[in-house]
């Protein structure tokens, strides 16, 4: 290849100026003032990037498997995985890691496994091609918790505590009846009826000393049926997929308004 002044102006000829990886011709005009051109080897490393498919923060349950993917938009090499700062190790004691790379029309792509989620696989990792720009995604392993981006497999998120202030509202007002509705729209029918019965025989045992302990049993009550309700997906599939029985709505009308149990203000 010939040397160029460090004054030569560059300019494209035609449709010359590839910007993927190979060879790109430029024209420039030499000192006589007459155009000329040379061949360059160019790489264009300002496009060449990863990018994570789908969400970049992951939440998976212990014992589970991690998959994660990236894409690549050019032709890398080769394609690494670090977990911290930390290279992915495959032949670590660990076991159950396996790495598929794939070359495709318009890239690369790669997919990161790790079967039997542990505790020490949560963190950060990150695809790191050769000759592009990284990319990151956050894992949490969980130990049995449902954090708030979660919903059940039913897809139900859990009841927050605006729940309960709701239900506590009702039965400081002593409003029965809108107790009843709201237990009924947070929980199925088997739930329901057996927090509304412990919830009316409270009221009725505890009228009679202190009104105030009666609210608080029975919110007490309220909240230990939710916590059943949202940690059992399964108990959410089953009631839902089954019609109510004639017993259960036999039961319902015995909670109507016209069967109110006053129960005296504090």
């Amino acid at each position: 290849m010939r040397s160029l002044s460090p004054f030569l102006r560059l300019t494209p000829m035609g449709d010359s100026m590839n910007p993927n990886l190979g060879t790109s011709n430029a024209g420039f005009l030499n000192e006589a003032g007459s155009r000329d051109s040379v061949d360059m080897e160019m790489q264009n490393f300002s496009t060449a990037r990863a990018k994570i498919i789908g969400s970049q923060e992951v939440h998976v349950k212990k014992g589970s498997t991690i998959s994660l993917s990236c894409v690549v938009n050019v032709h890398a090499s080769s394609i690494s995985w670090y977990h911290g700062s930390s290279i992915v190790d495959f032949d670590s004691a660990r076991g159950g890691i396996s790495l598929e790379t794939e070359k495709t029309e318009g890239g690369t792509s790669s997919r990161l496994m790790l079967t039997r989620a542990t505790l020490r696989d949560s963190g950060n990792y990150t695809c790191v091609p050769t000759g592009a720009i990284s990319a990151s995604v956050q894992v949490h392993v969980l130990n049995g918790e449902h954090p708030a981006a979660m919903q059940t497999s039913s897809g139900v998120p859990c009841p927050t505590h605006q729940a309960l202030i709701l239900l506590f509202v009702s039965l400081n007002s002593c409003n029965f009846s809108e107790l009843i509705y709201s237990i009924s729209s947070l929980l199925g029918a088997a739930h329901f009826l057996a927090t509304a019965a412990s919830v009316s025989f409270l009221v009725r045992i505890r009228r009679l000393t202190h009104p105030a302990s009666g609210v608080l049993l029975s919110l007490v009550s309220i909240s230990t049926a939710l916590r059943t309700r949202t940690t059992s997906p399964s108990t959410i599939q089953s009631e839902a997929s089954q019609p109510p029985s004639s017993n259960h709505r036999t039961r319902h009308r015995a909670f109507e308004p016209s069967s109110r149990i006053p129960v005296p203000m504090r």
